[in-house]
């Protein structure tokens, strides 16, 4: 109780002298003002556009802490909350990782005319994990479902998913937001929708006649973890925002400025960390969201994120690549019967360890019949090597009793390996009734 009165009076010291929120989660430092920003005009359905330097302002949102929102109980709840030995740890250590991706991630903001706030999201909902996958299958820090993230053009495929990618999921979770807040003129019920789906929300407001996120949390019409998600959100920014004042340590070192260099080959990301030496903890935390060691085939569009300073060299080392003909891309092998791993490296001309480096799922080296590996080459197919075709994705299938992959499959004229892969499931699973599967559509050659 006597830390809860010390806590409070730190918050009411903190809101009478007026420390304003704006002063925190800056590029350059933990008490940098931020500029108003303008409002995204960027439909639902389309990809992520910077916004145009002329749009309307729009100021943060949390501003009115030092009025009403500061004297919400549930503001001062989850302050509360956070603002303890272990709230402060979590934000800590959620501020760590999200350090030397605070440039481009306050760029995208910037660009989308997005409250800065908005940066405070993955601590709540993923403690800024870019790994993260909640039980529902929601991944990466801003915690996109399949179906969500397909819609907002993030790419899910056999080579990558872009949830886990910080530079594009930060992209489409502005998109969604901003498309939230053109939808109801209110930040906070953007960010409300952000956790309950916008047709929940317009569906409290239509059969209410109450318009504003404070009216419906009032009414007691907002689901329990919406309820809690805004306040969160607006307490945990406070808090990073005053973090030296709360007792959070605070980094002054500069960010990382990072680069991006379109590919026209693909290339194994260790091979590049170890022959330009660079910082291999940094570097491989920008490519949590490929599949496999390497980069997607010249065929898909794909950029290397590198930091500022190692960017010179890559480009120096990618040119010599090209004249020494390193392998431009990778072809996909799906092990037989009798196989083993020397014997595919020696056929396809690659030592046992390039092989393995290649495909580090293969657990102990052992093979097993049906596994997929990747094998290095160039536009000439390796011998053995499968037609290199990915699944263009379709739509979704609620599974009925008594359906299997054969089945689904001869329905969409697929094959129903294709269908397990791209559920990632295996071939003889059971299908629970009331499951959704992703069907990919016509197949295309790459």
């Amino acid at each position: 109780m006597g830390r809860n009165i010390l806590r409070r009076s730190a918050l009411i010291f903190l809101l009478a002298a007026g420390f304003h929120i704006q002063q925190g989660f800056s590029e350059s430092g933990p008490f940098t003002p931020k500029q108003n920003i303008g409002n995204n005009t960027s439909s639902f359905n389309r990809p992520y556009q910077p916004v145009r330097q002329n749009q309307s302002t729009v100021k943060a949102w949390s501003v009115d802490v030092e009025s009403t929102i500061g004297l919400r109980p549930e503001f001062t709840f989850w302050f509360d909350k956070w603002n303890t030995d272990n709230g402060r740890k979590k934000i800590s250590i959620s501020l760590e990782r999200f350090f030397e991706f605070r440039k481009p991630v306050y760029r995208i903001i910037r660009e989308s005319g997005l409250p800065w706030e908005l940066a405070a999201i993955p601590i709540v909902e993923s403690n800024w994990r870019i790994n993260a996958v909640s039980s529902s299958g929601a991944a990466g820090p801003w915690q996109f479902l399949e179906s969500s993230a397909r819609g907002r053009h993030l790419v899910i495929d056999a080579w990558r998913d872009e949830r886990r990618d910080v530079w594009r999921s930060t992209e489409a979770a502005m998109s969604e937001l901003a498309f939230y807040n053109r939808l109801f003129s209110d930040w906070l019920l953007a960010a409300a929708s952000y956790n309950a789906g916008p047709t929940r929300i317009s569906r409290l407001r239509e059969e209410s006649g109450l318009s504003s996120y404070w009216e419906l949390l009032d009414a007691g019409l907002l689901p329990p973890e919406t309820r809690n998600y805004v306040p969160q959100i607006i307490a945990v920014a406070y808090i990073t925002s005053h973090a030296g004042r709360l007792g959070l340590p605070v980094n002054w070192e500069a960010p990382t400025t990072w680069v991006q260099i379109p590919l026209d080959r693909s290339i194994h990301v260790q091979k590049m960390i170890d022959a330009l030496g660079m910082n291999e903890e940094l570097v491989k935390a920008a490519y949590q969201g490929l599949h496999h060691p390497f980069t997607p085939p010249p065929s898909l569009p794909y950029s290397l994120k590198v930091p500022e300073k190692d960017a010179e060299d890559t480009r120096k080392w990618l040119e010599s690549l090209e004249q020494d003909n390193a392998p431009e891309r990778f072809w996909r092998y799906t092990v037989q019967s009798g196989d083993t791993l020397s014997e595919i490296a020696r056929n396809n001309g690659i030592s046992l360890s390039d092989l393995l480096s290649y495909n580090n799922h293969v657990s102990n080296g052992v093979l097993r019949i049906g596994e997929r590996l990747y094998l290095p080459g160039n536009e000439i197919k390796p011998e053995g090597a499968d037609d290199d075709v990915l699944p263009v994705w379709g739509g979704r299938y609620h599974v009925v009793t008594g359906d299997t992959f054969w089945s689904i499959a001869r329905s969409y004229g697929i094959r129903p390996e294709k269908l397990a892969e791209a559920n990632h499931r295996p071939l003889t699973g059971i299908l629970l009734a009331g499951s959704v599967l992703h069907v990919p559509g016509k197949e295309e050659e790459l």
